[in-house]
């Protein structure tokens, strides 16, 4: 649950159409502590985006800064009272470290599966993460998935349960170049929330996606893939 602790000494960016004016938004995140930005920059903590989001959705994405709606925005405000004391911000979301060794094989507490598909027909076609494309149409004129791998991680012991998502996407060029640019997504994070995301910088080519993707594999799993 969002709470409004969760925006003291936080450094917000608003972007796209928001229900509330920008002013109030203002208006409300400093009076819950946090401070807010004009630009998405390594030092914001949270984008809250409303519709058209466009090139600051992009960056956010792309440094793995969290994005919100405007909805849990409202929820973090209604979600407790600020102390009033602000926390020392914190650095925008990384990656959770690799871990060493096959998961694959665990002990009776803890079980790793992965889940490998492509897009290429059956019920299991896979669907662009909304984030992915909305951050990757900055740079090309449509969006698709060539592949879709989700690793989930259940410690009973821990009574935890976590997923760590890689896509590997491609679309053509905007405006007038040639070619396409290819992307490799990632998302984590416990099971049933939205978790972190991380668009990486757009590759040349195919080969250069699924190159990083496999690297992103092979250590979260200590195995190859399976395509």
């Amino acid at each position: 649950k969002l709470l409004m602790s969760d925006l003291v000494g936080k450094l917000i960016v608003f972007t796209g159409t928001l229900k509330m004016t920008r002013a109030e938004a203002k208006e409300k995140a400093e009076a819950a502590g946090a401070t807010v930005g004009s630009s998405v920059t390594g030092k914001t903590h949270i984008l809250v985006a409303g519709d058209g989001a466009g090139s600051k959705m992009a960056a956010a994405v792309a440094k793995g800064i969290a994005v919100w709606t405007e909805a849990e925005f409202i929820t973090a405000l209604g979600g407790g009272k600020a102390t009033g004391k602000k926390k020392a911000a914190s650095a925008p979301a990384a990656e959770p470290a690799p871990k060493k060794g096959k998961t694959a094989v665990a002990s009776p507490s803890k079980v790793v599966s992965t889940v490998a598909y492509t897009t290429t027909g059956g019920i299991d076609s896979a669907v662009v993460d909304p984030d992915a494309e909305k951050a990757a149409l900055a740079l090309v004129k449509s969006v698709e998935v060539a592949n879709h791998y989700k690793l989930v991680q259940i410690d009973l012991a821990a009574h935890s349960d976590k997923y760590y998502i890689i896509q590997t996407l491609s679309g053509p060029k905007k405006g007038r170049g040639k070619g396409s640019f290819h992307f490799v997504f990632t998302r984590w994070g416990h099971t049933g929330t939205k978790g972190q995301a991380r668009l990486e910088d757009p590759m040349q080519t195919a080969e250069e996606a699924e190159a990083l993707a496999g690297k992103k594999f092979k250590e979260k799993t200590g195995n190859d893939r399976i395509i």
